[in-house]
């Protein structure tokens, strides 16, 4: 399902109006199945959407759905508060994993055995990962949790249901820095320089650099703003705004990163000056045509280069992400400080993520420690 709320920008990327686009009910022959309605404010909007949400999921109380049908209207409901690729997710989960087994279950009928008995058939005999099951029990739990405010069933059937261990947090593969001088050096012949140079110097998201605009950076400074993510889902790309606090935050950009984005903005401005085609937006990081890049298309133009280079495979485009982060630790950087730059939301996710990193600072510490103490 599309977007309910679509965000259009002025050509001089100034002023923004919010696009509220709902289904209509039962639509005569030949009339719209949408409807379509403008706000200047996103809090306008978002209201429109939650009092159309709100009142069309409260029509089920009093009956006795099926728990298909109940998901499908809760996932409906929940569209003003979910990323349209998270809504996307959540219907795969529903239509490949809950619906063939449960689906026909009546939401009064469903019972903790029911969901138990899901989980393990799930991870045992179909071999998916805890992380697979635990996604299934991330749409199912909060589902009936509404519910259960609603008055439909009593209990949550899905609480304490047995879910399987969590696997420890994968480690980070950072690369080398000859390798990332080498990688970039390399880039230079593609398409891609700009993005993995950004990348490489600043930590971002792929997402969030693809979400970039001319209005989020400040040369002069030194220093760009994070304050959206730019996804894809339903065949399209969209404009999302940081999933916590922390993703909000500035970041400090390098010397040759400056001199880089400076160049690519007079170039930039030239191709749109002679393009035959409107450009969307004032994006950063544009493709040819003036689209922006999406976070996908990177993947595939690192995955290229590093296998040209003979790279090892354990590298992703998050590598650079890593390495930044990496680096910053292994110079004496506070994990407090660069848990800010990379945009956690807490720094115990930090040390998680990067906890062989500070092992390897041990001996530097080791080393300070002696210095001052020895007599």
């Amino acid at each position: 399902m599309p977007s309910l709320i679509k965000t259009r920008v002025t050509k001089d990327g100034k002023t923004k109006t919010y696009i509220v686009t709902l289904p209509v009910e039962n639509p005569a022959e030949g009339n719209p199945k949408t409807k379509s309605k403008t706000f200047k404010k996103l809090k306008d909007a978002r209201a429109h959407v939650a009092k159309w949400r709100g009142d069309d999921l409260d029509s089920l109380t009093g009956e006795n759905p099926t728990l298909e049908a109940y998901l499908k209207q809760w996932l409906v409901w929940r569209a003003i508060d979910l990323r349209a690729n998270t809504r996307q997710t959540y219907g795969h989960k529903i239509d490949w994993y809950i619906a063939p087994d449960l689906g026909d279950v009546l939401l009064r009928d469903l019972t903790h055995a029911h969901i138990k008995n899901l989980y393990l058939d799930l991870n045992v005999t179909r071999g998916l990962s805890s992380s697979t099951v635990r996604g299934v029990h991330a749409v199912l739990h909060p589902a009936l949790d509404r519910a259960v405010e609603q008055g439909i069933i009593r209990v949550n059937p899905s609480q304490g249901a047995g879910l399987p261990t969590r696997k420890k947090v994968r480690k980070s593969h950072a690369m080398e820095l000859s390798e990332i001088q080498a990688f970039l050096s390399a880039a230079r012949a593609t398409r891609y320089t700009l993005a993995f140079e950004l990348l490489a110097g600043t930590g971002l998201r792929p997402s969030e650099a693809c979400g970039l605009e001319w209005q989020d950076i400040d040369l002069d400074a030194a220093e760009l703003h994070v304050r959206q993510s730019l996804t894809v889902a339903n065949g399209g790309w969209q404009v999302n705004e940081p999933k916590t606090p922390a993703g909000r935050r500035p970041v400090p950009l390098t010397l040759g990163v400056v001199e880089s984005l400076r160049a690519w903005r007079i170039k930039q401005r030239h191709l749109r000056s002679v393009s035959l085609d409107p450009w969307n937006g004032t994006f950063v990081l544009t493709q040819p045509g003036g689209g922006p890049w999406v976070p996908a298309k990177l993947l595939y133009g690192f995955k290229k280069l590093r296998d040209k280079l003979g790279m090892s495979a354990k590298y992703s485009l998050y590598s650079l992400r890593h390495s930044y982060a990496t680096h910053l630790l292994d110079q004496g950087v506070g994990i407090k400080t660069v848990s800010k730059l990379m945009g956690h939301e807490s720094v115990e996710i930090t040390l998680q993520v990067y906890s062989h990193s500070l092992k390897s600072n041990f001996g530097q510490a080791r080393e300070v420690l002696d210095s001052l103490f020895s007599s």
